[in-house]
């Protein structure tokens, strides 16, 4: 009986590309016709390998899989839909895909940035109506002499800093290492102000989001940090949607406490029709799609690392490298 793999959600149109990564060992696939757990518990029993999207993999379905699991392999960076806990506790290793799309992303922001700034989208809109205006709707300014902050600097904000520099945008930064390490050569090098964060929110016309939804940095965005922005900042998010409070948002929005939003990621995914953000004037919405334009590439190298795992070699990327060590029997192709 072929070694099964299973597929709680896709990322590409197919599996075409999984399947040709995984078909030389003869492994199968089984998609997932949903995401709820009672169906990928049910699916998930006697396979070696999970990849795994946004469907949450959670204890349940962990357990239906064991004793047989072998990996669970995210379909890209951000893994908080999966209890790496417990798989840690299991000895499975639970691999990402860190570094597949910083550019497509960081062009995301940038594009969002632009969108609000030269009001793209509004502007479309009222073209399509029939309107030719340019002084109704949301302000426009240049961003040459504008100050951006990036809070995070992992790999996609260091895209962003020499795209939002070209624009004549001055970078500055916040994450606890830069802060505990900066040095002038290494700001220098990175081509950033490094700050404490409410000197970033206080300062920056524009603040990214680039850093990971954790217990720490979940709402990170709320009533008090809007408080602290410029009325006219603009808030762009490509990274986690949990990372802003969306009540807090909608208020500072509405009540032009700050000037606009660009958001490519939201709590829940899709929003519930008739979402309050989404029918914004300034707000300016992308369904996730940041990531999409190297999708055929985060297919290839997420099976890649269920691959190696099933052929008793070390992942590449292992975001929980404390997992106990599983046995070293590979599948032979």
């Amino acid at each position: 009986m072929a070694s099964r793999v299973l597929v709680t959600d896709r990322v590409g149109p197919t599996v075409e590309v999984e399947r040709a990564v995984l078909g030389e060992l003869g492994v199968e696939l089984i998609e997932a016709p949903d995401g709820a757990e009672p169906t990928l518990a049910s699916l998930a029993r006697g396979c070696v390998g999970i990849i795994t999207n946004w469907a949450k993999t959670t204890r349940v379905v962990i357990d239906a899989a064991r004793p047989e699991l072998r990996v669970i392999s995210r379909t890209g960076v951000g893994v908080d839909n999966i209890d790496v806990a417990h798989a840690t506790a299991c000895g499975i290793p639970v691999t990402n895909v860190p570094s597949y799309c910083e550019a497509d992303v960081a062009e995301q922001a940038m594009a969002l940035l632009l969108a609000l700034t030269r009001k793209i989208a509004f502007a479309d809109r009222s073209v399509r109506q029939g309107r030719w205006e340019r002084e109704s709707g949301p302000s426009m300014w240049r961003l040459t002499g504008k100050i951006i902050g990036l809070v995070g600097l992992g790999k996609i904000a260091r895209e962003v800093i020499p795209r939002a520099r070209g624009f004549g945008l001055e970078v500055i930064a916040y994450t606890p290492s830069l802060l505990k390490t900066a040095t002038a050569e290494r700001a220098a090098a990175l081509g950033v102000r490094p700050v404490d964060l409410d000197t970033l929110f206080r300062t920056a016309d524009v603040i990214s989001l680039h850093c990971p939804l954790t217990d720490q940095t979940r709402a990170l965005i709320d009533a008090r940090t809007l408080a602290m922005m410029k009325s006219t900042a603009i808030l762009i998010n490509t990274s986690r949607g949990g990372l802003v409070d969306e009540v807090a948002l909608y208020e500072a929005l509405t009540t032009r406490q700050i000037a606009g939003a660009g958001l490519d990621v939201r709590v829940a995914e899709p929003p519930a029709v008739g979402d309050r953000l989404a029918q914004l004037d300034n707000v300016v919405s992308t369904p996730h799609a940041g990531y999409y334009s190297a999708v055929a590439d985060l297919q290839a190298l997420t099976a890649r690392e269920v691959r190696r795992v099933l052929t008793g070699q070390a992942p590449l990327s292992v975001v929980n490298p404390n997992y106990r060590k599983v046995d070293k029997w590979p599948l032979s192709g």
